[in-house]
């Protein structure tokens, strides 16, 4: 074989996400890109570069600086960056969608298969692009607004990707018209070093951490399975990691509780903040309304932290896996007293036990390399159905950008007028 017959044969993977580290969807895809580009195959990263942070970005890292030291130290790694200004934030979805498919059309060789992030604007791109490179629709959430979604864009997709057993099937029940094959492909992390081992601690440490919202995390739960966790006498410490727009609310719960001595918050924590935390810690508490796979939850498992979790989706697949045992306690949604007798149950384990086991399992289920060959697998076996024919040229891109000024512009406005 050539070099050139190889490098064809060579399996490839391109990516296409918002610019700005939202959470766990762009932090998989950033660290599945370095795995791919280690262990796999060639990978390119399209990134819009903001020529100055964006006004609603707040203290978000940008995706592109995760990528940088990586991109220099493997050649298989291609961040593409268009430079993208106001217009790119305060403009229409289609404007987005442009500079996707034509960063993409310029820089991604043709029938290179697409993951994007949920960004509607690069589902959208990948849509206009579908006969030039294969589309991965990758469903990271159970909740209407992705449905919806993935309707409107299936039947531009070579697969979908469900990250989660309750995913895949709600996939089959709302959306039965998607003709693509439907995978169940979890997600996964980078696991980083085994955790150091630690005494046994005589006051349990218990975490959450996460955004602060009642309608997905249900935070409320919090102080409620802390006080029936005194009820029972056991004792603990609570550490609550994060933000958003319920904290306010529990804090006050919380203090009219009196609850203030045995829980802290810490705010907004590092990924470096969140290993140690998590390392310092006997149980995750997970009391969610709903979730996708929970970042969290495997970022604990890596950390040897054990996890106390609501039977939500990407829990549920891994509820009876003789791998979490001694590792995963699992309750239905709401049942506060059903989750104090799980940390109770939890606790009963010793210490190194359940940290072995949760590192264990979290090198079995959840490494990123083991997702890279997932995808690896995924992608040979799709139906190649790429057109070299350029899918999307510049007098497109010109049109939409000229059709979106009037909105960016009208809504910066906006913005200015409600910060005078």
């Amino acid at each position: 074989m050539t070099a050139v017959e190889m490098a064809l044969d060579e399996p490839r993977l391109a990516f296409c996400c918002n610019p700005y580290h939202r959470g766990g969807i762009e932090r998989f895809m950033a660290d599945l890109a370095v795995a791919w580009a280690s262990a796999v195959g060639s990978a390119w990263f399209v990134l819009p570069a903001p020529r100055k942070p964006f006004r609603n970005a707040g203290t978000s890292r940008t995706v592109a600086s995760i990528l940088e030291k990586d991109c220099r130290a493997s050649s298989r790694l291609h961040l593409i960056q268009p430079a993208v200004g106001a217009e790119f934030e305060f403009g229409t979805e289609a404007y987005r969608a442009s500079v996707y498919a034509r960063a993409l059309v310029d820089m991604v060789p043709v029938g290179v298969p697409l993951m994007t992030s949920d960004d509607p604007a690069a589902w959208r791109a990948a849509s206009w692009l579908a006969s030039r490179n294969p589309s991965l629709l990758v469903v990271h959430g159970d909740y209407d607004g992705y449905y919806e979604q993935l309707r409107r864009y299936a039947g531009a997709a070579a697969a979908v990707v469900a990250i989660s057993g309750r995913i895949r099937d709600n996939v089959a029940v709302r959306c039965p018209a998607i003709e693509a094959p439907v995978e169940l492909v979890p997600t996964g992390i980078a696991l980083g070093a085994r955790p150091r081992s630690r005494a046994e601690s005589q006051c349990a440490q218990l975490i959450w951490i996460g955004r602060m919202d009642e309608s997905s995390k249900r935070v409320s739960d919090l102080p409620r399975i802390a006080s029936a966790l005194r009820r029972r006498g056991v004792r603990f410490q609570l550490t609550i990691a994060g933000d958003g727009p319920s904290r306010g609310l529990l804090e006050e719960v919380i203090r009219s509780a009196g609850l203030e001595s045995c829980a802290r918050f810490h705010g907004w924590a590092s990924p470096a903040e969140v290993r140690r935390l998590l390392e310092a810690s006997d149980l995750l508490l997970l009391p969610s309304n709903r979730e996708g796979l929970p970042v969290a939850m495997m970022e604990a498992f890596a950390a040897g932290c054990a996890v106390v979790a609501s039977r939500v989706s990407g829990v549920e697949d891994y509820e009876r896996s003789p791998g979490a045992t001694n590792c995963l306690w699992v309750h239905a949604v709401g049942d506060v007293e059903a989750a104090a007798e799980s940390v109770r149950a939890a606790l009963l384990v010793a210490h190194a036990e359940r940290s072995r086991r949760a590192r264990e399992f979290a090198e079995t289920e959840f490494g990123i390399d083991r997702c890279a060959e997932r995808y690896r697998v995924l992608g040979r076996n799709l139906a190649q159905r790429s057109s070299p024919r350029p899918a999307f040229g510049p007098m497109r891109h010109r049109l939409i950008r000229w059709t979106s000024a009037p909105v960016a512009a009208q809504r910066r406005l906006r913005v200015w007028a409600a910060s005078r």
